[in-house]
């Protein structure tokens, strides 16, 4: 009984091992809370990058950014920007000019000198912008 026990919590174990993200031996990686995201214009999304950093870049300074070209209308902005971080919160905005269509759009960080990042796929929906007023 004590052995099926044992294996049991075992095999537990390294299955949630595996589960995990695993942290890389050189540099870092950059992951996204999502792969893909659809807004119609007016509306944002907020998304966690996160950073995986090897020991080498435990400690340095990250400065998160936009890694690729953005298409008309959709906007990026992290909070915060840079910092000794873990990760940052990236808002990805549709305004009413955007056209329809789906794309991907690099979120990165720089660390070190080096530049990493992960895609996204943003669908832009069709419709009208999505107007609040402030009282």
């Amino acid at each position: 009984m004590k052995s099926i026990i044992l294996t049991t919590l075992f095999l537990a174990g390294f299955y949630a091992a595996s589960q995990a993200q695993e942290v890389p031996r050189t540099e870092f990686s950059v992951t996204l809370s999502e792969q893909s995201i659809t807004l119609k214009p007016g509306e944002a999304k907020q998304v966690r990058v996160q950073l995986l950093k090897s020991r080498a870049f435990s400690r340095a300074k990250a400065s998160f950014v936009l890694s690729s070209g953005l298409p008309a209308g959709v906007s990026v902005a992290f909070d915060p920007t840079e910092g000794k971080l873990d990760e940052s919160t990236a808002t990805i905005s549709v305004g009413k000019e955007a056209l329809a269509g789906t794309y991907s759009i690099a979120l990165g960080a720089t660390m070190l000198g080096k530049k990493k990042g992960s895609l996204i796929k943003v669908e832009v929906l069709e419709g009208t912008a999505i107007l609040t007023s402030q009282k």
